[in-house]
């Protein structure tokens, strides 16, 4: 089951002059169910919040990210379940697009990359999320003072290396969570030892030189860096192609390295392509339709 999802809306939530992209990367049995519940939740919240996304979007982003894991412990109270989430959740990533300013919000290891055109042709990828691994200092820290434990990274005999993960303590280990993530929606099992849906928030005001915004699950990041990302998108931009063949090549390049480096098994993979100058335009020009 592909347990990932993702959203584009222009205009977001009905606010002319805006856009709204986001991904979901789900994990456990019922992942695929938190992230289509935490996908559809995003916008009934951003929606019930209405203008205090225009005028504080930042604070209105954390405020729907605490909100949609309220929804889901609600939803895994009830006698009949229709989403559990106590042991399934789901990463989210989410970037708001209003007055040429990129508001992101971020939980989990979903990321978003800006791409900036630089002198003589070339391009530099930055990072405008955090992958929030469990053991990531800050991260580790905030576990282990709930009274969690993070198990290091470890490699076996092969020299296949296991990512560190987190459990409610190192004597019960087999009662899980057993997460490499720190952050994210659900995963109520393990909000005891510190997993939380506290997004980290960040915003980034569009320059001339911005050309691209990619965002993608971890299913790209995992054999593909930031760079090598956003210079293939700028070669394909460059080429004369959409940021729709962008994508589907990027994805494609994902796949790729998975089946070079695992074989058979691949993560699910979800990505989303923007040009930014011609979504920065879009979203303008609809804002003075919408003014006149």
């Amino acid at each position: 089951i592909n347990q990932d999802c993702a959203l584009v809306m222009h205009p977001a939530v009905r606010r002319t002059g805006t856009a709204l992209f986001a991904v979901f990367d789900g994990h456990g049995r019922h992942g695929h169910a938190v992230s289509q519940e935490a996908l559809h939740s995003l916008v009934f919240e951003l929606e019930h919040l209405g203008d205090t996304l225009l005028t504080d979007p930042l604070r209105t982003m954390a405020t729907a990210f605490q909100a949609i894991q309220e929804h889901l412990v609600l939803m895994s109270e009830q006698e009949l379940i229709e989403v559990d989430a106590r042991s399934s959740g789901s990463c989210a990533l989410c970037c708001f697009l209003h007055e040429r300013n990129i508001y992101v919000a971020n939980a989990g290891d979903c990321r978003a990359v800006l791409g900036t055109n630089l002198s003589m042709g070339e391009v530099s990828a930055m990072a405008l999320s955090t992958d929030h691994k469990c053991d990531m200092p800050s991260e580790q820290a905030r576990i282990e003072a709930c009274g969690g434990y993070v198990r290091p990274a470890i490699e076996d005999e092969d020299g296949e290396v296991m990512p560190a993960r987190v459990y409610k303590s190192k004597e019960r280990m087999a009662e899980g969570p057993g997460l490499c993530v720190a952050r994210g929606f659900g995963d109520l099992d393990g909000v005891c030892c510190g997993v939380v849906p506290t997004p980290e928030v960040c915003w980034h005001a569009v320059q001339e030189e911005d050309a691209y915004l990619i965002l993608a699950s971890d299913g790209v990041w995992e054999f593909i860096d930031n760079q090598e990302a956003i210079m293939l998108v700028d070669g394909m931009y460059k080429q004369g192609k959409s940021a729709d063949e962008a994508c589907r090549l990027l994805i494609l390049k994902a796949a790729i390295a998975w089946r070079t480096n695992e074989g058979d098994y691949r993560d699910d993979i979800t990505a989303i392509v923007i040009y930014l100058q011609e979504a920065v335009q879009s979203v303008e020009k609809r804002a003075r339709l919408q003014a006149s």
